[in-house]
């Protein structure tokens, strides 16, 4: 055989292998399409199932997470709501507490004004009642003067009647002792003349009476002058103890004026002093209720001021409560169906061309096969035409069909 017939053969049968070699891969590619596409049909279903079901199970955790959230918000909110009314109420009951005691601060000063005011009076009164007795005092003792006055006079008036009577007596015992020494004399004259002496001795006997007359007449002056000069001793000492007397009145009368005077000064004094002081307390307890009035008002600005405050933060609770509330949960959208996997389509591999019976034709190279990764099946199988069985029997039969009409061909 010649080398050209030797070439030709070789290319007809490897276009008749290569031909095999596509042909089997075109069943075998349709054949594993078609397992792909039912695996694929498989898997879409399950997957379709397990996304239904995982797309439930979120619904329903978003659903308790949102109705969690919905309770925990009420809850926030009632509890925001009660700690405003606790917060509020413990405000308002301090404020009634500052009230009260303003009150009763309010009354304890209008009490001690009230008893500052009485003492005040008690005290004009006193004032007043000291200037009337001042007054009936100095003419008590205006009374009393002129009446111990009037009594010192009648005392000094009986004394000096006493006086002139010891005078009169006086006067009356000098003129009765000078008469009766004038009588005494004359009697012893008479005795001496009665006694007929004559001369010398009669007339030593006359002188010596007549000395004896003026000796007693001596003493009787003297006695007389002594009492007199006593009279006028008792009436100087009587004018002195009258004049004292006036003097003792008007220094009483003028004492009881002084005093009436300095009374009734010490007693204006005290009621200028009881009306500085009333003047006084009444600036400090209008000064006190001011000051208690604008205590309460800054009180009722910190009361509001707290109030605004707490409710304030009461909104900013509930604005923080609303920022973490969740939203209403949206429904995930359905799963879509998995469409229907169509089959690639595939052509057929042509018919191998008759080769040229030539000299300058090479041998040509066989065709690989592509087929194998599902079916596992070699063209020398397929060539083989192997009896097979299961899905992919009918493609190898046609096959095998298809190969042996070829070979009749060639």
């Amino acid at each position: 055989m010649s080398e050209s017939k030797k070439v030709h053969n070789y290319n007809k049968k490897i276009a008749i292998r290569n031909y095999e070699t596509s042909l089997n891969d075109y069943y075998s590619k349709k054949y594993e399409n078609k397992v792909t596409r039912d695996l694929q049909k498989e898997q879409q279903k399950d997957q379709y199932v397990q996304s239904m079901r995982i797309r439930d199970i979120q619904n329903d955790a978003q659903l308790q997470a949102f109705e969690k959230s919905e309770e925990s918000f009420v809850d926030q909110l009632a509890y925001n709501e009660q700690a405003e009314q606790i917060a509020l109420q413990g405000e308002e009951n301090v404020f009634k507490e500052r009230i009260l005691q303003t009150a009763f601060q309010t009354d304890e000063l209008s009490l001690a004004f009230e008893n500052q005011i009485l003492q005040s009076r008690f005290k004009m009164a006193d004032a007043d009642t000291s200037i009337a007795n001042a007054v009936e005092d100095l003419g008590t003792e205006k009374a009393i003067a002129k009446l111990q006055l009037d009594q010192d006079q009648q005392q000094l008036a009986t004394r000096g009647k006493q006086i002139d009577l010891q005078e009169q007596s006086s006067r009356a015992d000098f003129n009765t002792k000078r008469y009766e020494a004038n009588i005494e004399r004359l009697q012893r004259e008479g005795t001496v003349r009665a006694q007929g002496r004559r001369g010398n001795t009669a007339a030593r006997g006359l002188q010596s009476v007549t000395a004896l007359a003026g000796v007693n007449a001596a003493l009787i002056a003297d006695q007389l002058t002594k009492s007199n000069a006593k009279i006028e001793v008792e009436r100087a000492a009587l004018k002195a103890e009258g004049g004292f007397a006036k003097r003792r009145s008007a220094l009483a009368v003028d004492g009881a004026e002084i005093k009436k005077r300095r009374t009734e000064t010490q007693a204006k004094e005290s009621k200028i002093r009881i009306a500085k002081v009333l003047g006084i307390e009444a600036e400090q307890f209008e000064m006190s209720q001011q000051q208690l009035g604008r205590s309460l008002l800054s009180a009722a600005d910190s009361f509001e001021q707290r109030s605004k405050e707490i409710m304030k933060d009461r909104f900013a609770t509930d604005i923080r409560a609303y920022a973490a509330r969740q939203l209403k949960p949206q429904l995930q959208p359905e799963i879509p169906v998995p469409f229907k996997t169509p089959l690639p389509v595939l052509t057929k591999p042509p018919a191998p061309i008759k080769p040229i019976k030539s000299a300058l034709v090479g041998a040509q190279s066989e065709r690989p096969s592509t087929v194998g990764s599902v079916l596992g099946i070699g063209g020398g199988v397929i060539a083989a035409a192997a009896p097979l069985s299961g899905p992919a029997a009918p493609f190898m039969a046609a096959g095998g069909a298809l190969l042996s009409g070829l070979g009749s061909l060639f």
